[in-house]
Order: structure tokens, then C-alpha cells, then sequence
């Protein structure tokens, strides 16, 4: 049983190893290929404004 248990966490952790790197590669190709347009600066102040009216939302409440 403990050899199956071990098989399953390394198979988990190795999973989980791929899908973050999947992520990655992913994000870093989609930038590459938007920042021809310049779009990086529209997402960045997009990403900064949704995250500053959450953070006045929290402070609110």
C-alpha cells in the first residue's frame, strides 16, 4: 500500500510540476506575442486597476 500511496504523490507532485509549467510557457508566449502591439501596457494598468478597486472593496467592508 505505501508504494502505491508513494506512486500517486509523485504522480500528483509531478502533475502539478507540468501543469504550472504549462502555465508558464504559456503566459510568457501570449505576452511575447501581444507585446508587438503594445498591448503589455493595457493589460498591466487593467490588472493594477482591477486589483486596487478589489483592495478598496476590502477596505470598505
Amino acid at each position: 500500500i505505501e508504494n502505491a500511496s508513494d506512486i500517486a504523490l509523485y504522480s500528483g507532485l509531478g502533475a502539478a510540476v507540468v501543469a504550472v509549467a504549462v502555465l508558464v510557457i504559456g503566459v510568457t508566449l501570449y505576452r511575447r506575442s501581444q507585446s508587438d502591439y503594445g498591448v503589455d501596457v493595457i493589460d498591466s494598468s487593467a490588472l493594477t486597476g482591477g486589483f486596487q478597486t478589489f483592495n478598496f472593496k476590502t477596505v470598505r467592508q
